[in-house]
């Protein structure tokens, strides 16, 4: 999932084609078998290159902690090229 989300860019490929997905509060894809949360914004901070969006989480929806998964190491995320040059 990160390899596709984070080194394909929606100029070039449809990111979603062949996964199986629902829609989610405020009509957000929402992939089956994957945990998500989902919230309203908060702030928004201007970091440089990028912007940090600070959510206010909604409590009554999402797939929370299923801890029987592995998550994906931050140390493997650096590894995958981003989809749009910095």
């Amino acid at each position: 999932m990160a390899q596709r989300f984070g080194a394909e860019t929606d100029d070039d490929v449809d990111k979603f084609a062949g996964l199986a997905w629902n829609v989610g509060p405020g009509g957000a894809p929402v992939l089956e078998g994957v945990d998500w949360f989902a919230g309203t914004v908060g702030q928004v901070y201007d970091v440089g290159d990028h912007v940090a969006v600070i959510i206010d989480v909604l409590t009554n929806v999402g797939n929370h902690g299923r801890s029987d998964e592995r998550q994906l190491p931050s140390r493997l995320a650096e590894a995958i090229p981003a989809g749009h040059a910095p």
